[in-house]
């Protein structure tokens, strides 16, 4: 430098990107690995962690636009959006589940078979006398993540048969009477 200054370079670090995945529910449950394609036309691996929840964000180092000057990358924030499942329904890390039983399965008991989030499969009995909304939790089957572990959840939900014969309905009628239910 002609005038005893220090000569430093200044390099500078590229843009930083932004982008959206919409993840399905069992993949923001479980984690695991996806890929997304960035709007400069790359394909990135991304790595889910168990237990993201909606909405979160994702940062990947180094994934952003290219610096200037061979500096250094910016990086790649990824918004997380998470697909609803037809079967399960999340709260924290708590998995609910509603199973359907015909009236006299909630009046006799049942065993029902239920599948959890990581595709275990569990007995659980219903004893009889349930009614509609009774809920049996099943502890640690929910989600586990950092934040901790979750339980899984079962709702009852009993269901009344719609089309009965006229003689099924006498019959009916006449034990409701002789048990005091009308």
């Amino acid at each position: 430098d002609l005038f005893g200054g220090n000569t430093q370079t200044r390099t500078f670090k590229g843009r930083d990107l932004e982008a959206r995945l919409t993840i399905g529910f069992n993949l923001a449950a479980t984690g695991g690995e996806t890929i997304i394609n960035t709007a400069n036309g790359r394909k990135v691996k991304i790595k889910i962690p168990a237990g993201i929840e909606n909405e979160k964000k994702i940062k990947i180092s180094g994934q952003g636009q290219p610096a200037p000057q061979g500096g250094q990358p910016g990086d790649l924030y990824v918004q997380i959006s998470i697909a609803p499942h037809p079967e399960f329904e999340r709260k924290g890390n708590d998995i609910y589940r509603t199973v359907k039983i015909n009236m006299a399965e909630a009046l006799l008991g049942k065993e029902v078979t239920v599948t959890t989030i990581n595709g275990k499969q569990v007995k659980l009995k219903i004893p009889g006398g349930t009614s509609t909304g009774k809920t049996f939790r099943l502890s640690g089957l929910g989600i586990q993540s950092k934040s901790g572990k979750g339980d899984f959840l079962v709702r009852v939900e009993v269901t009344v048969p719609s089309h009965l014969t006229q003689n099924q309905l006498k019959q009916f009628k006449e034990w409701a009477h002789k048990s005091g239910l009308i």
